[in-house]
């Protein structure tokens, strides 16, 4: 028995404890499975109540009780004692609670956002502190928040210490910064990575001579912010440490960044990055070996428009926690190069990978796509969290709480688009949710509906309760109204509820300054509150109004306090200096200043400083020496280039050049000899370009214009001067109206709005303007222009000046007229000249060409050649074509797994995607002028104009494997030759993909357009192909004519029965290219109903008779094809004429050719511009003609053959039978522009044809 019972006895046990187990599972896996259903629904009460019940059993306790912490979080609770005890109970369940720890690190739950600590955090971070088992990351991150805490609570020595022990890697030079528009720089790999050296010279952006640096001081935080002494928000800044190690050792490198990074340890490659991120600490991670002795840590930083780029650098152990006994320099020394060419392996970020794995393991637990979609969001890796949050969506398309972490997401990219559309569903979906609330308040706000906002507090207060955040709104909504009695209450209540609330003490300062007009008050209230909050704001404040009250010490006291803090952060010295330079205190002025150049001397503001204080000192030589380095480190410094001239003694460039009496020349100005023919004519129009070394400019703009009559006061009583706010300045010297008798009217301005006031017939517009020109980046150090000497109103003197370096190259030329300039030389500057008199007005003409190309122009350019501009193009484009996640998905739904395609069908499939799927839009606050958006943000947005459309088709179609280039476009309709010399004036981007074989290039702006067909703007457009990986473009700039574009034709047969005095027509259709996206365009969005109605009226405008369209039925009006049928029948009324027994008509062609009031001129001065005229290359018109039964054909015209230029035009009449007539038409075109000589022979055709066409078929 016993020996029976004994080896059975465990097994029960276990039995039984695993059903057991397997039971309570159940159930409590089901009280919180449960708990995401009522979530579904956003039963939010049901969700807490069975999540409680949940917390009960260990097997579910974690996560039931993250998922009450995100929602405490969802309700704007995250602050309260609940969700502190949530995170402590989820944090005991947990066998391994760290990877929880990073997604909800900022979590008031958890350690909370930077500044003052709760107690409860502090608790926490002091346990985590003392956790041999926690990573050393979040201690490192302790110790950077924990410098926050104590920096609020005015303990600095705590501060400095903690954020001290962040890292040891703290003494660094730097160099920068170097070019990296559009985030081009990141792989250019600039002389610093290879030259460590102190002796070494860089160019930097600015093309000035720039050296390794160490600044005098550097900020004491464990993040490294370059922008401190680099003083930058756009480039490429580099930064070496010189890191001594006791003995050879295994390390992990671990950095963290804001911006892209590459980071290289004793000359080897080991992390790059070039997504823009911004990190925590040790985001990034590699295996490395440092070497005994010296090793050089190279930090490459880009970073764009960010005003605190930063980075760490740490090395650790397997734990993270930091290696002891390194000791880092800003002093060069020789070191070992590490000469592996292996790649370095990346070590995933253990967060990531946790959850990655949760997810995968657990996929219908969507709390675990929560958790990694906020680490994710975290590291700014802002795609990768949408997406794992879309597919928890995707499982609960409903639930409000999912979709409020998809709102931060969409806010991370920045997604405009999608977050509006995602605010509409949550207030629709799930109107009382606080999101919902939130987002009703601010449009009821933003509105002026105030009672209604305040409905809708009243209501979040009800179901949510109320806090700080209500009582701002509160006071918010009271100033508005101008409610002063009940805000001055509220302010105190709140002040008084919450001592501690920065905004509160701001607005009890604010009734102290603004109502009461007691300043001192104002500034005694934020120093008691700086007594226990340490708010740097409040500080700035304070100091502002202690000079506004004219207490300079206590405010230069308080500014010292800060710079003592701060050592690095330049603008508390910026402030000292300003102060001592104004009170004349100039040894405490030059202290400041020498701090300041100490820390960024390649800053050329500073230089600029030095220089005014050693002019108020008395020291011209020091100011000469200051404002040379200014000018050297910022070309565009224009004052300090005038300066020094000055103190040089040499001229002051603009009295180069050619001077004017602008009023001698109004008052003998005799005007044009036919000045009737014109409304106002120039008496001067000048143009002078100052042209620097560094391709910056000052141009001088001068316009006398003579008023004839009414029409000309409305032409200039009102101008608006263009100019580009972000690269130019515009300085208006002169305005005014000269009245015949002399006198003088000084214009209004508004910016760059001019208004002529008191203009009347007869008087004199006199504008001097002056554009500076600065030169950012690659491109802009390269300079051109152009300028017309005439154009369609007269002109006493036209006059284009350029005062250059005497040795400068650079290329002019004129165009449609020879005119050498005259040339003069002042000390180092020649001064070319060109002027022309009394030039007479272009008589305008129909169809002629623009007028750069029958005009009297001349351009000049710095540029080599176009290569110049291709390969700038491709720098600043590449990047933003990049294959990233987003083109990778849209790639994989157009070409599934296991389906085979071509490569045409690939481009094709691309080209349809793209015209139907993003659309075109052009706002200037979307899109710049030459950059292209992100592909994968076009793809998110789905707007985008044309090289955001091009940037992402060249995306997809490499993904796939194809050959595409990106190319810049001058559309014909700029004119044909209107960059005769290499320039940057492109206005359009279209694409080029080779596929099969065979080259297209693509226009995506018109979604109406089939693939590989071409508009006419673009033929014969100026093209410039850009390079992808060096390759791909066809060099230099040409007219566009592909040899295998899509042919534009229209064919028509048609069967025409008379029935009385009427014509019957019933007509097949086929159009190809443009003539069918014209179609699409009209058509495609229209009923039948609606079709017929466009129809009638399309063919009613052919017939002085009445029409009537019996029906039309178009073939794929949807789909993209090359070409487009359609079949029609309509009845002409009364078309045939009798005379007698005879009656006759003319054959009815349905298409246009050549229309006689196009081309009225007898004779022309200019060319014709055809191609605005004609959009097909081919016409036929194949018509059967059925006279009624017993009737016969009795006059048929003869047949005509025609040519021209080129094009073939024929008209037979085939008589079949004796009541049967084919008439065929048959157009070949040549849609070349048709020069003066040949016009005419033009005139001829074109009356032949008219006369072809008007003959008339009889029958009796």
């Amino acid at each position: 028995m016993f020996s029976n019972k004994t080896p059975l006895q465990p097994f029960v046990q276990l039995l039984c404890t695993t059903l057991l187990l397997f039971s309570t599972v159940l159930v409590f896996a089901n009280d919180y499975q449960k708990a995401w259903e009522a979530l579904a629904r956003n039963d939010r009460q049901t969700a807490r109540q069975l999540l409680e019940k949940a917390l009960k059993n260990p097997a579910t306790a974690a996560d039931a009780a993250v998922t009450l912490l995100y929602l405490e979080t969802f309700d704007g609770h995250e602050d309260q004692e609940k969700a502190a005890d949530l995170w402590r109970t989820a944090s005991k369940s947990l066998k391994d609670p760290y990877p929880y720890l990073f997604p909800l690190w900022f979590n008031s739950a958890v350690t909370g956002g930077y500044g003052r600590k709760s107690n409860d955090n502090l608790k926490l971070m002091k346990e985590l502190m003392a956790d041999a088992k926690c990573p050393g990351t979040y201690k490192t991150a302790i110790q950077y928040a924990l410098g926050h805490h104590y920096l609020t609570k005015s303990d600095f020595e705590e501060m400095n210490k903690a954020w001290r022990a962040s890292t040891s890697i703290v003494a660094w030079q730097f160099v920068g910064p170097f070019d990296n528009l559009s985030g081009s720089g990141f792989e250019k790999n600039y002389p610093p990575i290879a030259q460590p050296e102190p002796s070494a010279i860089f160019k930097s952006t600015y093309n000035a001579d720039i050296q390794w640096f160490t600044p005098k001081v550097q900020e004491p935080e464990g993040w490294i912010t370059p922008g401190f002494y680099v003083r930058y928000n756009t480039g490429i800044t580099f930064a070496q440490s010189f890191v001594t190690a006791p003995s050879d050792l295994d390390a992990i490198l671990a950095v963290g960044f804001t911006g892209n990074i590459r980071v290289w340890v004793n000359d080897r490659l080991l992390i790059s990055e070039q997504e823009y991120r911004r990190t925590d600490f040790d985001l990034y991670k590699t295996k490395c070996q440092l070497k005994k002795g010296v090793n050089r840590v190279l930090v490459q930083l880009g970073y764009e428009d960010e005003d605190y780029p930063n980075f760490c650098i740490r090395f650790v152990d397997a734990q993270s926690n930091q290696i002891p006994g390194l000791v880092s320099s800003a002093t060069y020394a020789p070191y070992p190069k590490d000469k592996s060419s292996a790649a370095a392996t990346p070590i995933p970020f253990f967060a990531e990978t946790f959850f990655e794995q949760k997810v995968k393991n657990e996929p219908e637990n969507l709390l675990n796509y929560i958790l990694l979609a906020e680490t994710y969001l975290r590291s700014n890796k802002s795609q990768e969290g949408l997406e794992v949050i879309e597919k928890a969506i995707a499982k609960q398309p409903d639930n409000s709480v999912l979709r409020f972490y998809r709102i931060q997401a969409l806010v991370k990219t920045n997604n405009r688009t999608e977050l509006t559309q995602e605010f509409q569903r949550m207030k629709d979906a799930d109107p009382t949710a606080l999101t919902s609330l939130l987002i009703r308040y601010e449009e009821e706000k933003g509105n002026e509906r105030y009672d209604e906002a305040e409905k809708i507090l009243d209501e979040r207060v009800r179901r949510y309760g109320e806090d700080e955040d209500v009582l701002k709104e509160r006071i918010s909504l009271l100033g508005e109204q101008n409610k002063m009695e009940d805000l001055l209450k509220l302010i105190d209540e709140a002040n008084r509820r919450y001592p501690d609330n920065t905004f509160f003490n701001e607005m009890v300062h604010n009734v102290a300054l603004m109502l009461r007009k007691d300043p001192q008050a104002a500034i005694a209230i934020n120093e008691q509150y700086l007594k226990k909050n340490y708010v740097i704001s409040v500080v700035n404040q304070t100091i502002r109004e202690c000079f506004e009250v004219g207490e300079n010490n206590k405010a230069i006291k308080m500014i010292t306090q800060l710079s003592e803090i701060f050592p690095a952060s330049a603008e508390y010295y910026e402030q000292l200096f300003d102060y001592y330079y104004g009170t004349k205190d100039n040894k405490k002025a030059k202290q400041a200043i020498e701090t300041l150049i100490g820390l960024a001397p390649y800053h050329a503001q500073y230089h600029d400083n030095a220089a005014k204080l050693a002019e108020q000192m008395g020291d011209e030589k020091a100011a000469l020496r200051s404002y040379q380095k200014a000018l050297h480190y910022n070309p565009n410094d224009f004052d300090a280039r005038r300066r020094i001239r000055e103190l040089q003694n040499e001229t002051d460039l603009v009295t180069l050049l050619p001077q004017n009496d602008v009023y001698d020349l109004i008052k003998k100005s005799k005007g044009p000899d036919k000045s009737g023919e014109h409304d106002w004519y120039y008496i001067l129009d000048e143009r002078a370009t100052i042209l620097y070394p560094e391709r910056c400019s000052e141009t001088y703009y001068t316009v006398v214009a003579k008023v004839l009559n009414e029409k000309g006061i409305d032409t200039w009583k009102e101008n608006s001067l263009g100019y580009n706010p972000w690269r130019q300045r515009l300085i208006v010297e002169k305005a005014e109206v000269v009245k015949p008798n002399g006198s003088k009217f000084t214009a209004e301005q508004n910016g760059n709005e001019i208004v002529f006031t008191n203009l009347a017939k007869g008087d004199a517009v006199y504008l001097r303007y002056r554009i500076v020109s600065y030169a950012y980046g690659r491109m802009a150090r390269e300079h051109w222009d152009g300028y017309a000497f005439n154009a369609f109103i007269p002109s006493e003197i036209s006059r284009y000046s350029l005062l250059a370096p005497k040795d400068l190259a650079f290329d002019y030329k004129t165009v449609n007229f020879d005119l050498p300039p005259k040339e003069k030389t002042v000390e180092n500057y020649k001064l070319y000249t060109w002027e022309t008199f009394n030039e007479l007005a272009l008589k305008r003409e129909n169809l002629m060409p623009r007028r750069v190309d029958i005009g009297k122009n001349i351009y000049v350019s710095t540029i080599r050649d176009w290569q110049e501009i291709a390969n700038w193009y491709a720098d600043l484009s590449s990047i933003q074509a990049k294959q990233d996640y987003e083109v990778q998905q849209a790639v994989q739904t157009l070409f599934p797994a296991g389906q085979t395609f071509t490569p045409l069908q690939k481009a094709q499939k691309i080209y349809e995607f793209v015209v139907k799927n993003i659309s075109y839009s052009s706002v200037s606050f979307r899109q710049s002028a030459y950059v292209p958006q992100k592909a994968s943000k076009v793809l998110q947005t789905k707007l985008g104009d044309c090289k955001d459309l091009s940037t992402l088709y060249a995306a997809m179609a490499r993904e796939v494997g194809l050959e595409a280039n990106l190319v810049l476009f001058s559309t014909r309709d700029n004119g044909e030759t209107a960059m005769p010399l290499p320039a940057v004036e492109f206005n359009h981007c279209i694409v080029k993909v080779i596929a099969d074989g065979q080259t297209y290039y693509l226009e995506l702006t018109d979604p109406n357009l089939p693939f590989g067909s071409l508009p006419n703007d673009d033929l014969g457009g100026l093209a410039l192909e850009i390079p992808f990986n060096g390759k791909g473009a066809k060099p230099g700039i040409y007219n566009l004519y592909p040899d295998n574009r899509v042919r534009d034709y229209r064919h028509q047969t048609a069967q025409i029965a008379i029935k009385n005095r009427d014509l019957n027509v019933t007509a097949q259709t086929t159009v190809s290219g443009i003539p069918s996206r014209n179609l699409r365009g009209t058509y495609a969005t229209l009923n039948t109903d609606k079709q017929i109605e466009e129809m009638q009226k399309s063919i009613g405008g052919k017939f002085s008779n009445p029409v009537t369209v019996k029906n039309v039925a178009f073939g794929a009006l949807d789909q993209l094809r090359d070409t487009l049928q359609f079949q029609l029948n309509y009845n002409v009324r009364n078309e045939v004429i009798e005379i007698g027994d005879l009656k006759t008509f003319r054959v009815p062609f349905y298409y246009y050719y050549l229309k006689p009031d196009a081309f009225q001129e007898e004779t022309r001065n200019f060319p014709i511009n055809y191609w605005e005229y004609e959009d097909a290359d081919e016409y036929r018109e194949d018509i059967s003609i059925e006279v009624p039964e017993g009737k016969q054909l009795s006059e048929i015209p003869k047949n005509v053959a025609l040519s021209f230029g080129g094009t073939s035009y024929s008209l037979t009449y085939e008589k079949k039978s004796p009541t049967s007539l084919r008439v065929v038409r048959h157009i070949k075109v040549n849609r070349a522009n048709i020069p003066v000589k040949d016009y005419p022979a033009f005139r001829t055709f074109l009356d032949e044809v008219v006369a072809a066409e008007n003959r008339y078929v009889a029958f009796k």
